[in-house]
């Protein structure tokens, strides 16, 4: 999922992806994504 984020940021202007366990770097987010997977 982190590489497909990464391809589709090429079409925003500014972006910053990361990936985290941890709920607390969402904070001032204006867009979250959460996967999950079997």
């Amino acid at each position: 999922e982190m590489m497909d984020l990464q391809h589709g940021s090429l079409f925003l202007r500014t972006h910053k992806i990361v990936a985290d366990k941890d709920y607390a770097v969402t904070a001032n987010s204006k867009i979250v994504v959460v996967t999950a997977g079997v």
